[in-house]
């Protein structure tokens, strides 16, 4: 493995962001390897550990990348995703005209606006209706206006409620909620006197941490909760004890989420 390299991503005027920890792997044997990696991860002691490795397959710069808490592997993780890109195009590129990296094996491109900014692009993701059960509204310490799910079980609930001190507030019994869905819970509301702002919170305690502090893997989720206008920019203030903050735009082929990376 090479030298761990963490950096800060999400961070705002008011925010703190997230951490993320990088390494890049010397082998495909290491790679493939998941108790190594998770061993790493748990070690590193950082909320997220992305792992990385060149892959020549793809005309762009190209690599393949794996994310871990301290405790199992993440599916996807948009602070891990950008804190990589940042290695890569700012350290190990040393073709400065290529502004672009590809995580060839989540389908994920970077693209590098100017000096360690970047835009993080996504597969939109589809959301159905759903009527929450009073086994899991009965959790919640405040009324859920709308709610809406992913098809898959290990996907994503986004609840909306009444207002951003609501989102502050909101609490839930973790446990029970565990134990009857593997969906992670975004809680959200847009701004009341601002149309272009978008307050949440990001819960995931069937993975590790209760409360993700900054969460670049929710703002798919968002723009199709909120049904945000094709390349209209939208802030996303993520209202964790923290706190996050991205920008984000959505287009008919991806979700684009814009942000600075910085030293730990």
């Amino acid at each position: 493995m090479s030298k761990i390299i963490i950096r800060r991503v999400f961070s705002g005027s008011n925010q703190l962001g997230n951490l993320a920890a990088v390494e890049v792997c010397e082998s495909k044997q290491l790679f493939d390897d998941t108790l190594l990696l998770q061993q790493r991860a748990k070690t590193n002691r950082q909320p997220i550990s992305a792992f990385i490795i060149a892959d020549n397959s793809h005309s762009l710069r190209s690599y393949s990348i794996r994310w871990f808490s301290p405790t199992s592997e993440v599916a996807l993780c948009g602070h891990g995703a950008l804190a990589a890109a940042d290695l890569i195009l700012s350290s190990i590129n040393t073709d400065k005209t290529n502004t672009q990296c590809l995580f060839s094996n989540k389908n994920i491109t970077v693209q590098q606006l100017g000096h360690r900014k970047y835009i993080l692009h996504l597969p939109p993701i589809e959301l159905l209706p759903c009527t929450l059960s009073s086994g899991i509204s009965g959790l919640f310490n405040v009324t859920a206006l709308n709610a809406m799910q992913t098809e898959t079980d290990s996907g994503y609930l986004i609840v909306s409620v009444k207002n951003k001190a609501t989102v502050g507030t909101f609490d839930f019994d973790e446990r029970k909620y565990s134990g009857l869905t593997r969906r992670a819970l975004i809680v959200s509301c847009k701004s009341e006197d601002k149309p272009d702002l978008i307050y949440f919170r990001y819960f995931a305690p069937q993975y590790g941490e209760r409360e993700d502090s900054a969460t670049g893997s929710a703002a798919p989720v968002l723009a199709e909760f909120w049904k945000l206008s094709f390349d209209k920019l939208c802030h996303c203030e993520q209202l964790s004890p923290t706190g996050g903050y991205y920008q984000l735009k959505r287009s008919e082929e991806s979700i684009q989420v814009v942000s600075t990376v910085c030293d730990a």
